[in-house]
């Protein structure tokens, strides 16, 4: 009997939804696979542009049905390694990453990652090259960098505002979506510096212009 009601219980928890079975903590949020899922098509769902909206992958690695703990999921999230930048709790919660960690954790384990958002482009330049692969940043703001360069030209933007948008891009946009990137990663500030003058140039993107008018109060 004893015997019996063991097996149950195994069995039980072996089969429990694993936006439960996922949480490895009793002070862990409890995940919402359907909350992580909804997030994740969203427009906020910034995570989609490296990892896709399944976490197939894509250029950054596959998540879903990796097997990860909780703490390993929100650490790669609030202290990345490598290219990722970091995310703080006002942009996307634990809540919320409890939400996505579950839904990935829902899904079947991909064979093959998917493609890059952004491929390179067959006539590339170093500096992007630089942007789209070594640095990312074109997987969010395309191979023109239009966004990043009506901001900078908009602001009259030097090399400091440039650095300091990449480094500490939380303290000057709190709830931004993009984080903040390592001065520790391999293509910090000399790549960076190196390739800025270009960035902010007609050298290797498209001319853009900044358009403003007058607000209303």
């Amino acid at each position: 009997m004893r015997i019996a009601s063991v097996l149950v219980l195994i069995l039980g928890f072996i089969f429990l939804p694993s936006a439960v079975q996922a949480q490895g903590s009793a002070t862990d949020p409890v995940g919402r696979p359907e909350a992580g899922k909804a997030y994740m098509e969203s427009n906020d769902g910034r995570c989609m542009r490296c990892h896709g909206v399944k976490g197939e992958g894509a250029y950054g690695p596959d998540l879903a049905g990796r097997g990860l703990s909780f703490a390993q999921f929100r650490r790669a999230v609030r202290q990345p390694w490598g290219v990722m930048f970091a995310l703080t709790e006002a942009q996307v919660s634990d809540q919320m990453l409890a939400d996505v960690f579950a839904y990935f954790a829902s899904l079947p384990k991909v064979a093959t990652p998917g493609p890059w958002r952004l491929p390179m482009p067959e006539n590339a330049t170093p500096v992007q090259r630089l942007v789209i692969d070594t640095a990312s940043c074109g997987q969010c703001h395309g191979a023109e960098l239009a966004g990043p360069r009506r901001v900078l030209g908009g602001e009259g933007g030097d090399w400091e505002l440039f650095s300091t948008i990449v480094y500490d891009h939380t303290a000057v946009y709190p709830k931004g979506k993009m984080g903040s990137y390592s001065r520790m990663v391999t293509w910090a500030k000399p790549a960076l510096r190196e390739g800025y003058p270009n960035v902010v140039s007609r050298d290797d993107f498209v001319p853009m212009t900044l358009a403003a008018s007058a607000g209303t109060q």
